[in-house]
């Protein structure tokens, strides 16, 4: 369970800077009231840092500056893991496959986070 923890947490906030970085190099510091504002997302009426992982999906799903950064298979399996994500933040313990797929996902956005940046 630890390492389920942690390899969440490192997704979470990889994810988080990644979106962060990518939308302050394009639209600045205030990037979160402009994106707002031009897609018309009441999402970012809460700070990027208070979101849960199923918020965070949500937006780069609806930002089409991060939509086109992620490999779609990479926001699937995003999608599916909410669900390890709330066993383990709710301390259940998770299954052996949950566990491998946790990996999975947490090797692949290791890669995914530092590419085209």
């Amino acid at each position: 369970m630890k390492n389920s923890y942690g390899y969440l947490l490192i997704i979470e906030n990889g994810i988080k800077e990644r979106i962060r970085i990518q939308l302050n190099c394009i639209y600045g510091y205030d990037w979160h009231i402009i994106v707002k504002k031009k897609y018309n997302i009441k999402l970012l009426d809460k700070s990027l840092e208070k979101m849960y992982l199923h918020e965070i999906i949500s937006l780069v799903r609806m930002v089409p500056e991060l939509n086109k950064k992620y490999d779609q298979e990479i926001i699937i399996d995003l999608m599916k893991l909410t669900e390890i994500r709330n066993k383990v933040a709710h301390c259940n313990v998770i299954t052996e496959e949950e566990y491998t797929f946790l990996y999975k996902v947490y090797k692949a956005t290791d890669v995914e986070l530092f590419i085209e940046l």
